[in-house]
């Protein structure tokens, strides 16, 4: 293994990371996870809809947990919830972009983005 660099992700704020499940093809997404802060006192949620009408609901109750969150910086792993974010505020709507929970939904960290051009496997063949 071969790290480039030794930049440090540094998160300024109150961690707030997101896990979304979806089906694609029938773009419905049907569970949120969030882990707000850190340990020991982490708090976790799981949001489900049960149907793609459901929806909504779970995008609004994210909304409003990140919204009491202090700083919340939005962390996550891939550009699936990228689009989950930017498609629920087309769909749904959402906070104001000025407002605290607007930026960091606008603003949120693909923690894949931070770390794919700089880690390398490298193999060696003997013989």
């Amino acid at each position: 293994m071969h790290v480039v660099g030794t930049e440090e992700l540094k998160i300024a704020g109150t961690p707030v990371y997101i896990d979304v499940e979806g089906v694609p093809d029938r773009d419905f997404y049907y569970l949120i996870g969030l882990r707000i802060g850190a340990d020991p006192a982490a708090i976790q949620h799981s949001l489900w809809a049960d149907a793609p009408e459901d929806e909504e609901e779970i995008w609004h109750r994210l909304i409003d947990l990140v919204s009491v969150v202090h700083d919340p910086i939005i962390i996550h792993y891939v550009g699936f919830e990228t689009a989950f974010l930017k498609r629920m505020r087309e769909r749904y709507g959402g906070p104001y972009e000025e407002s605290v929970t607007g930026q960091a939904l606008t603003n949120s960290i693909n923690v894949l983005s931070f770390i794919f051009a700089r880690i390398y496997s490298l193999r060696i063949r003997m013989g």
